[in-house]
């Protein structure tokens, strides 16, 4: 018998075999849907925390003013100062792990076409971890993790 084209009958359905799932199943798929929607909601937490701070900063900006600009040539000029401090780059550590993960948030906001409040958040951040590592390169102290 050839296979039909059309949809299966209630006869040709009611012909298949019965099949008694595994009685673990629906615990893990509930398990797993659980996790889902912890990470979903975990995700949202952190979206609502950079959307506070985004908002926390464009409420303590002047009107009339972009911090943008501001925050990028503080981040470039610490970055040379830093350069120059430590040719090869910083030390690696906790602050360079927290230098590259704001990097990445820049790269992602920018592709998103964040808001420049966010941005400038972002560079504000960026600053103040690219400031603390010329300060540890100062001082000649390591930071690391505890």
């Amino acid at each position: 018998m050839s296979p039909t084209p059309f949809p299966p009958t209630a006869a040709q359905l009611r012909a298949l075999p019965h099949f008694a799932p595994d009685p673990a199943l629906w615990p893990r798929i509930a398990a797993r849907a659980q996790r889902r929607q912890a990470r979903r909601t975990a995700a949202a937490a952190c979206c609502m925390l950079l959307l506070a701070g985004a908002v926390g900063t464009l409420l303590q900006t002047p009107r009339g003013t972009t911090p943008l600009p501001d925050w990028q040539a503080r981040s470039a000029a610490l970055e040379r100062e830093l350069a120059a401090a430590a040719p090869r780059g910083p030390a690696p550590g906790p602050l360079a792990d927290a230098l590259v993960g704001v990097d990445r948030a820049l790269h992602a906001a920018y592709v998103r076409g964040a808001p420049p409040a966010e941005r400038a958040a972002l560079w504000q951040a960026r600053s103040e971890l690219l400031e603390s590592l010329v300060e540890a390169q100062r001082s000649g102290l390591r930071a690391t993790r505890i």
